[in-house]
């Protein structure tokens, strides 16, 4: 098997030690890629968002386990953390992913998707990635003048000859400038899901492993478009002040409205969360401060949380949430603890 794929196993069931732990961040040292995949399985992992079946188990594991480079003919056997017995992890870790992402393949980072156009490149230029890490945001400037705001856990692909072919690839969440250039257009591919512009403002929210996508338009005009063998071409033209969500689990594509002071309130340090689960809320803190949410409370918190805040501190955020929702919590390094 796979040697990271044994390392994912014993990080995740807490079996792994200080040379395999080394290794480990090596493998997520390598690429965005990586590490992004590693903590959307951590984060299915231990809020227990998944179990070991699906339809078609055995063929649909084939299809993946190529793409993710997994050994078919191994498997490794680890505790299993919510519930009784074990697990053949080799096997399970396809279906893990298929169903944290609605059991469609359309996560598996840039790898062609069947049915998908993919925009050409110059197999002769370097290809340039930028990435920032959880608990981190950057400002990009492409070589044509265009600037991304680039969300935390997220990753920018480009390639050296970008002003001839302004062209990019997207994992997770950015906030797009485009300089106008009638004689280039400007494409951001995320996943199935292609973006075309001449000149505008848009952000697109293409996080691995969550059920929707969207593209919410700022300013001028955008074309989304999405093609598969399963829901055939999808296309969609955008104004200021509309956006697309693209649902993984269905295929289907939703046209509507947003207010740019909530959708984008991101870019500009502006943490806002309207009635949002505890699960929302956790998934989203853990991103912007980069940190991990241990829960040990036995009683589910069901309430919704509201809140807009300016740059806060993950404490702030904490004392709102714990008063309103009565749980306590204790900060440990990268860790928060709820009890």
């Amino acid at each position: 098997m796979t040697s990271y794929v044994n390392l994912i196993a014993k990080k995740l069931s807490g079996e792994i030690n200080r040379e395999e732990a080394q290794s480990l961040q090596a493998w997520l040292d390598l690429s965005s890629e990586n590490e992004l995949l590693f903590y959307r399985l951590k984060d299915a992992w231990h809020k227990g968002k998944y179990t070991p079946t699906i339809q078609n188990q055995e063929q649909t594991f084939e299809k993946i386990a190529a793409q993710l480079g997994l050994d078919q003919k191994e498997s490794v056997l680890i505790p299993r953390e919510h519930g009784d017995g074990f697990w053949h992890y080799g096997r399970r870790v396809a279906a893990v992913i298929l169903l944290v992402l609605g059991a469609t393949l359309s996560f598996v980072w840039y790898n062609d998707h069947p049915g998908a156009d993919k925009p050409a490149e110059n197999a002769q230029a370097a290809i340039i990635s930028k990435r920032t890490p959880r608990g981190q945001k950057s400002l990009i400037t492409l070589p044509d003048g265009s600037r991304v705001k680039l969300n935390a856990e997220s990753y920018l692909e480009y390639s050296e000859d970008f002003v001839q072919s302004r062209q990019v690839k997207l994992v997770g969440e950015a906030f797009f400038e485009v300089v106008r250039d009638t004689l280039h257009p400007f494409v951001v591919t995320a996943g199935a899901v292609q973006i075309r512009v001449l000149g505008t403002s848009f952000n697109v929210q293409a996080f691995p492993f969550e059920e929707n996508m969207a593209v919410a338009v700022a300013s001028g005009a955008v074309w989304v478009e999405k093609k598969s063998k399963e829901y055939g071409r999808q296309a969609s033209q955008l104004q200021p002040r509309e956006m697309v969500e693209v649902n993984h689990k269905t295929g289907s594509i939703e046209k509507k409205n947003f207010d740019p002071n909530e959708l984008l309130a991101w870019k500009d340090g502006l943490l806002l969360l309207q009635n949002a689960s505890f699960d929302e809320i956790v998934q989203k803190l853990e991103r912007w401060y980069g940190v991990d949410f241990i829960i040990h409370r036995t009683q589910p918190i069901t309430d919704g949380f509201t809140g807009r805040y300016d740059n806060p501190s993950l404490e702030i955020v904490l004392e709102g949430m714990s008063f309103s929702s009565d749980f306590t919590y204790t900060l440990q390094d990268d860790k928060v603890i709820i009890e």
